[in-house]
């Protein structure tokens, strides 16, 4: 599980720097590879995280989360990816794919 990048945020009050560390993470752009994106914006908003009461247990009694639209990109790979209009034999199933290729 590599790390890719390493979000980090300074402000004068712990608020500021987590409202900076949640922009920073709204605005990343990652293409072609999952990532934990979503889940550290949802680890950064509760509140013992807020405050500041942290402990190693924390992520275990994390609620689980919330459903998320398929991004833009997930949806042009599933059109891509979906039968043919009455194709019956799952070989044949997409127009990108060939018998011998």
């Amino acid at each position: 599980d590599p790390m890719i990048a390493k979000v980090i945020a300074h402000a004068p009050t712990r608020a500021a720097a987590l409202a900076a560390l949640d922009r920073g993470l709204r605005d990343t752009v990652l293409l072609g590879v999952e990532s934990n994106v979503g889940f550290l914006r949802d680890l950064i908003a509760l509140p013992a995280v807020v405050a500041g009461d942290l402990d190693t247990g924390i992520i275990e009694r994390m609620p689980p989360p919330a459903p998320r639209a398929p991004t833009e990109a997930a949806l042009r790979v599933a059109a891509a990816a979906a039968p043919a209009p009455g194709a019956t034999e799952p070989a044949f199933a997409s127009p990108l794919w060939r018998a011998g290729s």
